[in-house]
């Protein structure tokens, strides 16, 4: 399988349309290839030589018992009638003051009254929490509860097997009896989060009104429940679209209908850039803006250079990253962690531990707090490349895996693209200056104004 991105999603695209996958329905009449779409994805984009890499994660005895705590506030909540409005959160990010806090929906919990907001927390922080005081439910706890009964559904025998031949033929190193499995998981998954939430909402269909989630477009089970409770839903836009993201870019050549596709009603935008870069058939994108993202820090010395990673891009950045340290022992550098590795950072830690200029990083600086001190900042794919060039600072991005998923910005004149080492080498010799000028508006404030509108729709 090709890993150029365009080429890639396009044989992606020509799959769905010439087996007809959206047509696909269960026994139940869902529509399965979209509940499993991102799973399929995400398997056939893994490289074949990806190695798993170890977890090394220690046990931690606090926070079994604050999560046992939690369980039993989480219980109490359940109990209670949820609010007006529904945030399905994640605050992975601390604040200046290093309290825990979700940066895509912060905005939209501030403009809102707290007697009118329930709260969902997906991350389950340890540590200072700004939420503490809303009427909150865990997460883990929801989860748990959904794995004691939910857990044994399984696809269609048929309907897997078209599936699983559309993929092969399509796709003929991909690996069908592992894929098999996982796809099984994946819509058990959907089956337990949906039965649950539709039990939730229903329980409170007469006080809630609105549903605001921060996450990936994946939320399949809890869209799915929303819509048949007659919620309204919103997903704050917490990362780059493009057209290569199977939650939101979907194939313009291929005529919909309304039950092929579970999805929010509205996208909440970072700005009006975004929606140029993909495709939905029924979703409603509203510019709404993030105060966060569209801060501009102000820059101090700008020496360092920053790496941002991920699970999927780790075994790539991880050697290059560690040349650039070995070749340049005086140059300080951050390896900023995506929160899906956090697991890992004893071993990512541990395999830097000779480079001495080389700080593993997991959310003890966010990423304005890095590019106002770094000269560049290295990545395959990231939200933060665009913070970067937003906060005039030069991205290098390495062209491996799905790197063509930032082509709208390949013609700016402060992006720079290597093949491996030596292609940094050679740039990161010269004099690498900020061009100042407004190439394109990738965030905007939070306009609130707007948003208690939406919220009165």
């Amino acid at each position: 399988m090709s890993k150029q991105d365009g080429e890639y999603i396009d044989k992606f695209f020509l799959m769905e349309k010439k087996f007809a996958l959206f047509l696909m329905r269960t026994n139940d009449n869902y529509p399965i290839w979209d509940i499993i779409r991102y799973k399929v994805d995400s398997f056939l984009r893994k490289s074949e030589n990806e190695q798993s890499l170890s977890s090394h994660a220690k046990k931690d005895i606090s926070k079994s018992i604050k999560l046992f705590k939690g369980f039993i506030i989480s219980i109490s909540c359940l109990i209670k009638p949820l609010n007006s409005c529904l945030f399905f959160i994640s605050s992975r990010n601390k604040d200046d003051n290093s309290i825990f806090f979700d940066l895509n929906a912060d905005g939209a919990l501030s403009a809102l009254n707290k007697a009118d907001v329930s709260i969902i927390e997906t991350y389950t922080p340890y540590g200072n929490y700004k939420y503490s005081d809303y009427n909150i439910v865990l997460h883990s706890f929801i989860h748990t509860i959904k794995k004691l009964k939910y857990k044994n559904f399984k696809l269609d025998t048929e309907v897997l097997n078209e599936i699983l031949n559309a993929i092969g033929k399509s796709f003929p190193s991909a690996n069908l009896s592992k894929l098999s499995s996982v796809l099984n998981d994946e819509y058990s998954s959907f089956i337990s989060s949906f039965l649950f939430y539709n039990w939730l909402f229903n329980k409170n269909k007469y006080r809630l009104k609105r549903i605001f989630v921060t996450q990936n477009g994946i939320q399949k089970g809890l869209f799915l429940a929303a819509k048949k409770n007659n919620i309204l839903t919103y997903e704050f836009q917490h990362g780059s679209i493009d057209r290569t993201h199977p939650a939101y870019s979907y194939n313009s050549d291929i005529k919909y209908n309304k039950g092929d596709i579970i999805n929010p009603n509205f996208l909440l935008t970072l700005s009006d850039y975004w929606p140029n870069l993909f495709y939905h058939p029924f979703i409603k994108n509203i510019s709404i803006g993030n105060d966060y993202f569209n801060k501009k820090t102000k820059a101090r010395q700008k020496t360092h250079l920053t790496v941002i990673t991920s699970n999927v891009h780790d075994m790539e950045l991880r050697p290059v990253t560690k040349n650039i340290a070995q070749e340049n022992p005086a140059q300080k550098i951050y390896y900023k962690l995506h929160p899906n590795q956090f697991h890992q950072f004893n071993e990512i830690e541990e395999y830097f531990l000779e480079n001495k200029n080389v700080s593993v990083l997991t959310n003890e600086k966010n990423v304005s707090q890095l590019v106002i001190e770094s000269k560049a900042l290295l990545a395959v794919v990231s939200t933060a490349v665009y913070e970067a060039l937003h906060n005039n600072t030069i991205v290098i991005i390495l062209k491996k895996l799905n790197y063509q998923a930032h082509e709208d910005i390949f013609n700016n004149p402060n992006v720079q693209l290597i093949e491996d080492f030596e292609g940094f080498s050679s740039i990161w010799q010269n004099d690498l200056s900020f061009v100042e000028d407004e190439y394109y508006t990738f965030f905007k404030a939070f306009n609130e104004e707007l948003f208690k509108k939406i919220v009165s729709f």
